[in-house]
Parts: structure tokens; C-alpha cells; sequence
């Protein structure tokens, strides 16, 4: 299971999440803290590419990423 901690820097504030790979090969992804300047924690090898983000009521939700 890989499991890593990923800032998203954005213009209103920089969120960190939590990617999980679940066994059956999917994703879960959980925010977990704001800070106030963006970093990349636990980078993986391989980049992580987000290719779309939406923000539903203060709520952000990956909408595409892969490794």
C-alpha cells in the first residue's frame, strides 16, 4: 500500500492530503491540515500529476490524478 501527504498550493490557501491506494487498486484521498506556505511531504518516486480539482463548499475533491 502506498500512502503519501501532498500540499496543493491555490491563489485562497494551501491544503495537504493524504493518497491512498486501497488493495482493489483504487484511491481514497483525505485532507489533512492547511499551512500557510506550500511544501511537498513524503514525495513519491514518481511524480504525482493532479490534472483537475473542484472545491464544493469549502470541500476540495480530485476529480483526476495519476502517478
Amino acid at each position: 500500500m502506498i500512502s503519501l501527504s501532498l500540499i496543493i498550493f491555490s491563489s485562497q490557501r494551501n491544503l495537504a492530503y493524504e493518497f491512498t491506494n486501497l488493495p482493489d487498486g483504487e484511491y481514497t484521498l483525505a485532507a489533512t491540515m492547511v499551512i500557510e506556505e506550500p511544501l511537498l511531504l513524503n514525495a513519491p518516486a514518481a511524480p504525482l500529476v493532479v490534472h483537475e480539482i473542484t472545491i464544493v463548499n469549502g470541500e476540495a475533491i480530485v476529480v483526476d490524478f495519476s502517478f
